[in-house]
């Protein structure tokens, strides 16, 4: 099965053994109240500079059509890679959702998975900085975070956990990945209500 990013090229999805799949769910009725961002440990924000951020990621391609992004990211998961979706706003196109792959911490690794998935096919894969990202929720495992990961996906965005930085114990459930603040705050104005009330952490 091929699927085209908007640079018109297709991609080969890699094959793997069918099976039936459960819809995936759409986005909430704007009647439904907003989910409530109940963060479960304290959370202290740190600079830029720390030493444990990861500010890379590799773009895989955007589309504007975000069921049909999520269910790319769905496809992603199940082989195995750490897919997400970033929600943008892009002056004068838009709103936008890049499918990103992984957070690395160095521009050798980011690199080296933009390879990797160049070798896969993915052609138009290129490395990213973007150091910023939504902060949906936190908790002591990550197990705590999978419902509230669902919740997301309801909305038609998909989050990612990465630990804490900073030297602190437990994980973060993100949102994007955004090369400044200035993109970040507009994906957030996009996006609702209840992602208005997130956060803008260092990755």
């Amino acid at each position: 099965m091929l699927f085209r990013s908007p640079s018109g090229k297709k991609h080969a999805r890699p094959h793997r053994p069918r099976r039936s799949r459960v819809p995936l769910p759409l986005s909430s009725p704007p009647s439904q109240p907003a989910l409530e961002v109940r963060p479960v440990i304290p959370y202290k924000n740190v600079q830029a500079k720390s030493a444990d951020a990861w500010p890379y990621t590799v773009q895989l391609i955007s589309a504007k059509n975000r069921k049909r992004c999520l269910y790319v990211i769905t496809e992603l998961r199940d082989l195995g890679e750490k897919a997400f979706s970033s929600p943008v706003t892009i002056p004068g196109k838009g709103d936008w959702i890049r499918i990103h792959i992984g957070a690395y911490e160095t521009l050798v690794a980011a690199r080296a998975e933009a390879k990797r998935l160049k070798d896969m096919k993915f052609s138009d894969a290129f490395v990213v900085k973007a150091p910023y990202a939504l902060l949906a929720a936190m908790a002591s495992s990550k197990e705590d975070l999978v419902s509230r990961e669902q919740d997301l996906r309801q909305q038609g965005i998909q989050g990612y956990v990465l630990s804490i930085n900073g030297g602190q114990p437990g994980f973060r459930l993100l949102v994007g990945a955004y090369r400044n603040k200035k993109e970040a705050t507009g994906a957030r104005s996009s996006l609702g209500l209840d992602m208005a009330t997130m956060t803008i952490v260092i990755r």
